[in-house]
């Protein structure tokens, strides 16, 4: 937990030299005041301006194929310019696709740590276009939050804001985040270790769309049918060399996990889980109530020799009381699996222990203090980006909240993001202090 505050504060000086001061801007005020000229003589705010020209230039209109790129950083200090890096972009997400406003990844030729984020170096990398979100903080509240919560022993993804040109177009503002991936850096499945690759860990994401699931079933993704679920669950199977060896191990072993669950196992549970990361995991979810995580963009991996993990965690532009139908904050969603797991007295005790840890040491309120100072940063360049993609009066997604429709301006969607979440946060010191009384 305290590595996690760290990393909070670090994050906010970080803020102070990358960032130029500036106020929260009112609605109809938000030119700000402290903005340069870039070269073309465009608005520039304070926040790292992020370059990218293809090759001869191509728009980048796919989800399959890249495109040869070079990346350029600039308006942050000397350390973190880059200039010339080359690698391949091309689209990526799965509601995010549909709209104007694409998501991308972007794969360097060589690692690279763009803006000192993460634990080290890495090719793979995302620019999250935030478009379904109108606050566009939900990803960033929520990574910051999961980051603080799983502290050192598991993965959270590290980003930042830039302002995104592509072959000299403006793009907008984006989140520049990892990427969910086997790692050394990121999530240590044992891929760099030489071990043969059914005794390697394992990264699978939960995938309940027939359309995006990809490949050869009990290869690529596998099925876990548990009756006492009351529905089946498929999982595509992350990183390189897969085949029906090791996918059928990976299988094997979430079978017994489902197993133990339905027996109500305790002891089974305890063998095959990582405890610990499921409480962690489950208070994350639980302030998400993302309910799109029952669908997809849910994570878990297993280290060459640790349990069960839960997490990363991932993709929450429709939690927070962004999801139609799901707007209160007095609603549960989460995993089926996870919310199964949460029902064991182990789990129970320890979200509970580590919610209190949380109000306790006042985490919250430094939480929202530094999402409000992020807010007046990027409040401008969000306002610019919403002039480019024709943001205020419309809605991206079917599943986003017809609320979304009446927003005026970025300070106006990011008060409803804030109000959600202290009500939220009231509603779980019920929920877990009933626990307790339980």
């Amino acid at each position: 937990m305290g590595h996690g505050h760290l990393r909070i504060v670090s994050l906010l000086c970080t803020l102070c030299l990358l960032l130029p001061p500036a106020l929260f801007t009112a609605c109809g005020n938000t030119d700000g005041g402290g903005e340069q000229k870039d070269g073309q003589g465009s608005e520039m705010s304070g926040l790292p301006q992020l370059h990218l020209t293809t090759q001869g230039g191509a728009d980048v209109l796919s989800k399959e194929d890249y495109i040869t790129c070079t990346a350029d950083i600039s308006n942050v200090p000397p350390e973190y310019e880059a200039s010339g890096w080359t690698g391949q972009i091309r689209c990526r997400g799965n509601t995010s696709y549909t709209v104007d406003k694409k998501s991308f990844r972007v794969k360097f030729d060589r690692r690279q740590q763009p803006l000192g984020l993460g634990n080290g170096p890495c090719k793979s990398w995302v620019l999250l276009a935030e478009q379904v979100d109108k606050s566009m903080m939900r990803d960033y509240l929520m990574y910051r939050f999961s980051s603080y919560v799983l502290g050192d022993g598991y993965f959270s993804p590290d980003c930042a804001y830039v302002e995104l040109t592509v072959n000299g177009e403006y793009r907008g503002l984006y989140l520049l985040a990892e990427q969910i991936e086997s790692d050394v850096y990121r999530i240590d499945t044992g891929e760099e270790t030489g071990l043969p690759p059914v005794f390697r860990g394992f990264l699978v994401e939960l995938e309940q769309s027939e359309f995006r699931r990809e490949g050869q079933e009990n290869v690529d993704y596998f099925r876990i049918a548990e009756r006492s679920f009351g529905k089946t669950d498929y999982y595509t199977v992350k990183g390189k060399d897969i085949s029906a060896d090791r996918t059928e191990r990976i299988c094997d072993y979430l079978r017994n996990v489902y197993a133990a669950v339905a027996r109500k196992n305790s002891e089974a549970l305890t063998e095959y889980i990582d405890i610990d990361s499921a409480a962690r995991m489950f208070v994350i979810q639980m302030l998400a109530c993302d309910k799109d995580s029952n669908y997809s963009s849910t994570y878990l991996y297993k280290t060459v020799d640790g349990k069960l993990t839960f997490g990363p965690p991932w993709d929450f532009d429709l939690a927070l009381g962004n999801y139609r139908d799901n707007e209160s904050p007095e609603l549960i969603f989460m995993p089926q699996l996870l919310l199964s797991v949460g029902s064991f007295g182990e789990v129970q005790s320890a979200a509970r222990a580590l919610w209190k840890q949380l109000r306790d040491e006042g985490y919250f309120h430094t939480l929202l203090a530094e999402t409000d100072a992020v807010q007046a940063q990027i409040a401008s360049a969000a306002e610019r980006n919403a002039k480019r993609w024709n943001v205020w009066g419309e809605v991206y997604s079917t599943s986003q909240t017809e609320e979304a429709a009446l927003f005026t301006c970025h300070e106006e969607a990011y008060r409803h993001l804030t109000d959600w979440v202290k009500a939220r946060i009231l509603f779980l010191d019920t929920y877990f202090g009933r626990q307790s009384a339980d």
